[in-house]
């Protein structure tokens, strides 16, 4: 108890000095040069506490991560979520692939060559999902079976022997895949980029342009490295959303359209019956082969034509202002540094907003 008012004395700066035994521990008298209690020389040990050291009080806030450990888990956090949505949510898995090409610019070599091209394999197996839906086969009207017809002759009679075969086109099973429509495309990236941002946000995560970062990261990025990751993340074509392909309203993007030559149905074409002349009943259109349809002239027969508002590359043009570096130079210090710039010259093009594409 004593010791422990001494204590509370010594914090509340009460005592002067306190001398203690170097022997036996004990307090003692003040001003005394030997211990009443062992008689051993004694000396000053404590001073009042203005005297006395005072270690630093423990941080609560642990030491930020290195920055390469923040780039990497970050990207194995965003892989682990798109393939996890791979089979249910495929475009959302698309999403998140591409918000983990924000992270290779920002520590180049962490990725193999090897890892990068598998990455690129995954991510366009889900873009395919995006781009592309299903419809009814028109070769056998979504059946999955086509009718095949063959002209004879039974004694004097003609006739036509009919058999069924599994569509050649679809291979049965009624479907095809087609380029989705434009307005389908949007619904579809829409849902999933709400979706995809509400996973991020859920997870802490902070908007950087196009980019989603933890924000310790994004609170770390210089002002090159916020403009290489909003590069390498920018937006693509809003027409097309990044296939580079557009509507073809001919054939609404079946690539193939009805054949029109003369007398045929369905393929097969009813010839005249010229004098007594005995002819087949019907025989197989020379123009569409017997399948009652033909390519579309104005794709093709690619189902799709050409996006005409980025040319077909999937990508929004280059920014004339930055010349898609997405900086320009600081105006404040011009190119000197300052706290606006951060010390490097540079700020983010306030044209493009940094991701060097320019319009949306």
């Amino acid at each position: 108890m004593v010791g422990f008012c001494v204590a509370v004395g010594i914090a509340l700066g009460v005592y002067g000095a306190v001398v203690v035994c170097s022997q036996c521990g004990h307090e003692a008298a003040e001003g005394g040069r030997f211990c009443s209690h062992c008689g051993a020389a004694v000396g000053t040990v404590a001073s009042s506490v203005s005297e006395v050291p005072s270690e630093a009080a423990p941080s609560l806030t642990p030491d930020p991560l290195p920055f390469a450990t923040l780039v990497e888990a970050a990207w194995r956090e965003d892989i682990a979520l798109a393939r996890s949505a791979v089979t249910n949510k495929p475009v959302v898995a698309y999403l998140a692939y591409r918000n983990a090409l924000a992270y290779p610019p920002l520590a180049p070599g962490f990725l193999t060559v090897e890892q990068a091209e598998g990455l690129a394999r995954e991510m366009r197996a889900c873009e395919r999902a995006l781009f592309f839906g299903e419809v009814g086969c028109v070769t056998c009207d979504g059946t999955g079976k086509k009718l095949m017809r063959s002209a004879g002759l039974s004694g004097m009679e003609a006739r036509t022997i009919e058999t069924t075969i599994n569509c050649a086109e679809c291979g049965g099973r009624g479907m095809v895949p087609t380029l989705r429509a434009a307005s389908a495309m949007r619904l579809v990236y829409g849902t999933a980029v709400r979706e995809a941002e509400a996973l991020w946000r859920a997870r802490g995560r902070q908007a950087e342009g196009g980019a989603w970062l933890p924000a310790a990261l994004k609170e770390a990025l210089s002002v090159r490295q916020a403009a290489a990751v909003r590069g390498a993340t920018a937006p693509l074509c809003g027409a097309c959303l990044g296939s580079g392909m557009a509507d073809c309203t001919a054939c609404k993007n079946r690539g193939k359209v009805p054949c029109k030559a003369a007398g045929c149905v369905d393929g097969w074409v009813t010839p005249p019956t010229t004098g007594k002349v005995v002819r087949p009943a019907k025989t197989l259109c020379t123009t569409c082969d017997g399948v009652g349809w033909v390519a579309c002239v104005t794709c093709s027969g690619k189902g799709a034509k050409a996006c005409t508002a980025c040319g077909g590359v999937g990508m929004r043009p280059v920014c004339t202002a930055c010349r898609g570096e997405g900086l320009a130079a600081c105006k404040k210090c011009k190119g000197d540094g300052c706290r606006e710039c951060k010390g490097e010259g540079v700020v983010l093009c306030t044209s493009c907003r940094g991701d060097g594409r320019k319009g949306k």
